[in-house]
């Protein structure tokens, strides 16, 4: 869908792909830190230190720079039967093509914050929606 500019007569003021234009700019300002999104669980692979197999995390579909805000005093809060309870800690901002779902786990493998180095965070929001140029995570710790 164009968006037209009233008064110039049917030019289109935002072209149809304006967030795939501006996506290597969103991802200029990721610099930060760097993530290693997964599904859950494990999978068995072969130890020959330990000769058997053990189990190992999911390999990640997505390793990469990111912006990493803790939300102190900004967590989202929901009542749940009378409590209230935080759904996220963390806002993860990922390149627009990255798509984790609910319960993914993030690790985070690089940024300046020494509390969340190595830290492993749990999707809990993936915000969607049409002409965005980047993709916004809410997660709660998950370790």
């Amino acid at each position: 869908m164009k968006r037209h500019h009233t008064g110039s007569g049917r030019r289109a003021v935002i072209p149809d792909d304006w967030a795939a234009h501006h996506a290597p700019v969103a991802e200029g300002t990721m610099l930060d830190g760097t993530i290693a999104l997964r599904e859950p669980g494990t999978v068995q692979t072969w130890s020959d230190e330990l000769e058997r197999n053990v189990a190992t995390p999911k390999t990640p579909y997505f390793t990469g720079g990111c912006r990493i805000q803790a939300l102190t005093g900004q967590a989202r809060v929901i009542a749940v039967a009378e409590d209230d309870e935080t759904i996220a800690d963390y806002l993860i901002t990922v390149p627009r093509d990255v798509e984790p779902l609910e319960g993914h786990l993030a690790r985070v493998t690089a940024v300046d914050d020494a509390v969340l180095i190595n830290r492993t965070l749990r999707v809990e929001r993936v915000v969607r929606g049409t002409q965005r140029f980047e993709r916004d995570i809410f997660c709660t710790l998950a370790d």
